[in-house]
């Protein structure tokens, strides 16, 4: 049985919550919101795929 990620960068923000254990658990949450929004924003695109 194989799990399916609900989106592309749920690798990287995987990595990034494990570095940002450190931070308070509100601060953590309000850049996952944050980052949400922005992957919405970009239509669910790769993070490796956008460029400036």
């Amino acid at each position: 049985m194989s799990v399916e990620p609900e989106s592309r960068n749920d690798r990287w923000l995987y990595d990034g919550q494990t570095f940002a254990g450190r931070f308070d658990a509100k601060t953590v949450d309000a850049h996952l919101i944050s980052i949400r929004e922005f992957e919405s924003f970009i239509s669910e695109r790769s993070f490796a795929e956008v460029r400036d």
